[in-house]
């Protein structure tokens, strides 16, 4: 059964609820090849959040209070009129990239970004990232190793984007574990086709 989770985020006076969804069945899971996994058509609960009500950014480990309430409990006067934690619009996250953040947080605000930057291709709404959305990506590889399974394959898939089909197919020449082998095969036969386009996995 799903929980609601209050937060009180640090850098505001304001509480947040977020709704825990639980588990998702991965046979109603859309994931594609930038990363992103959907479920009914919305990404995963974040790591970064939003409090609708001032704009502020928090980190979702970062709160200075935190605790779970059962679903049946969520009119409780407590938290019933507390408004719900939102993702991070798109210029939200370009203005994140200007404070200091560590590696990791550095990785998934540019991660997200590469999201925002293809979502209108899932729609076939446009057939390139932006220019901003590209220089974003350089800037994501820059942040990742080659020495790390996951991250080669996402680089490789970046490049492809990129439409640098030789550096990404270079990537792919090594060795992956079985679970990223399919993977690998569908990006490595986009490489051939010389389509840039983010695609569903599967």
């Amino acid at each position: 059964m799903g929980k609601l989770q209050i937060l009180k985020p640090t850098g505001t006076l304001l509480a947040v609820k977020l709704a825990n969804r639980g588990r998702h069945p991965a046979s109603r899971a859309v994931f594609w090849s930038d990363g992103k996994t959907e479920h009914d058509g919305q990404p995963e609960n974040g790591w970064l959040l939003k409090v609708p009500n001032d704009g502020c950014l928090f980190w979702l480990d970062e709160c200075e209070e935190a605790f779970e309430v059962p679903l049946h409990d969520a009119g409780n006067p407590r938290w019933r009129d507390l408004s719900y934690a939102e993702e991070p619009t798109e210029d939200d996250l370009f203005a994140a990239l200007s404070k200091p953040l560590d590696i990791k947080r550095l990785q998934y605000v540019r991660l997200r970004l590469w999201w925002y930057g293809n979502d209108p291709i899932r729609l076939d709404r446009s057939k390139a990232l932006p220019q901003k959305h590209e220089h974003n990506l350089r800037e994501f590889i820059a942040s990742l190793s080659t020495e790390a399974e996951p991250e080669r394959m996402i680089m490789a898939e970046a490049y492809r984007q990129l439409g640098e089909f030789g550096s990404a197919v270079g990537l792919l020449e090594h060795g992956f574990s079985k679970c990223y082998q399919k993977t690998a095969y569908q990006i490595r036969e986009q490489c051939g086709k010389k389509d840039r386009k983010v695609a569903r996995l599967g």
